[in-house]
Parts: structure tokens; sequence; C-alpha cells
């Protein structure tokens, strides 16, 4: 079996996407052929297009951008069902791994429904998608393993994730949140945002400044 690990963040490898797809490949067994792909920006390559469809497994990361995925993603979805749509043969099943920025994971919800739209427009075959809450969480934490605080409850969810997939079938998508208080994520989100704006030179009123129109 071939897996294509699609990385759909613009953050590439540095991303909550990346951490997320690691803990997948971690649930999987070694023996796997796995192809790893960083999709950073919108120029459609055919090389890579030519890999994507070579594989038996499509397993998507993004993050979500205003309830879609991000829009240099949009060019490689318009390419893909191109490319698929005319192709005859057997299709690749498609999983997807989507995590927002707000702690609630079934904020995920629409983006999810996207890609099952595309599949249907692309001819393929949705296997499941799993929303996850507290996206901001995972890449400052990227060296605690899957099954530790705060990802414990998450080692669950990606070790069914995986049975489905290698049993090729579909299952309905999955919600769930990292170990982390919601209070504790808040307070440490608003760090984050005070920290960024001093580091650019301004000060913390001016996170309330209104731009004038």
């Amino acid at each position: 079996m071939r897996i294509a690990l699609i990385n759909g963040s613009p953050k590439g490898s540095k991303s909550a996407s990346q951490v997320i797809l690691n803990f997948a490949k971690g649930t999987l067994p070694k023996y796997i052929d796995f192809v790893s792909i960083n999709l950073k920006d919108a120029n459609v390559k055919k090389n890579v297009l030519r890999k994507i469809a070579g594989c038996d497994v499509l397993i998507w990361a993004f993050p979500l951008y205003v309830d879609a995925v991000p829009s240099h993603v949009l060019p490689w979805f318009y390419e893909l069902e191109k490319y698929f749509n005319d192709r005859e043969g057997p299709k690749p099943r498609v999983y997807a791994l989507v995590n927002c920025g707000f702690y609630e994971a079934d904020q995920n919800e629409i983006m999810l429904e996207i890609i099952k739209n595309w599949c249907a427009k692309s001819g393929l075959i949705w296997g499941q998608g799993i929303g996850f809450g507290a996206g901001g969480v995972f890449y400052g934490l990227r060296n605690i393993p899957l099954g530790k605080w705060p990802f414990k409850n998450m080692e669950k969810t990606l070790k069914s994730f995986a049975v489905n997939l290698l049993a090729e079938k579909s299952a309905p998508d999955l919600f769930v949140s990292p170990n982390f208080p919601r209070f504790s994520y808040k307070i440490v989100a608003e760090f984050g945002w005070r920290r960024a704006i001093i580091r650019n030179g301004l000060k913390l009123r001016d996170l309330n400044r209104k731009i004038a129109l």
C-alpha cells in the first residue's frame, strides 16, 4: 500500500498539520510506502500531481482557514479533479486531518464537508475525517509523543482512524481536542498575541486600535 501524506499548510513542516501527520504515520505499519508531500504554494507541478495520483490512499492535513481549505490548495484541487476524471482505473481513497485554532474541534465540520464534495466531483472514495481543536498547541509541543499529555485522548482516535484506513473502510468523522483545559488554552493564545505585537514594534494597547476606513 502506498500512502500520500499531503501537508496543505503554507507553513510546511513547521506547522500543526505536520505534527498531526507525523502522529498519524506513527499509528500505521512501517512496511507501508509513504510519500510525503508539502503543498506550500499554489504553483501546481505535474510531477507532484502524478505522485499524488499514484498512491492508493491520500491523507490530507490542513489548517482551517475561514471554514475552508487554505486558498493556495484550491488550484491543486482543481487540477487533481481534472486529472482523476480523465483517468480510468482504480482511484485513491481519501482521508483528512483538519485542525483549527478554536478550542472546539467541531468547528472543522464544514471543511470536512468541502473535502467530501471535492471527492465526489473527482470520482474519489471518501474514507474518514478527523477534526482537531486547539491547533495552536500542536507545534509548540511537537516533541511530546502521542499518548502522553496533552495528546493522550488523541491516541485512541488516531488508532481507530488507522484501523479503518488499513481495512479500506469508510467511517463517520471524528472530532477531538488535546487534553488541555480551555481556559489555559485561551491564556496561552492571548499571551501569544501580546508577544507577537511587541515583537513587531507595536504596543499592547494597539491590540484594541480601530483602523480608520
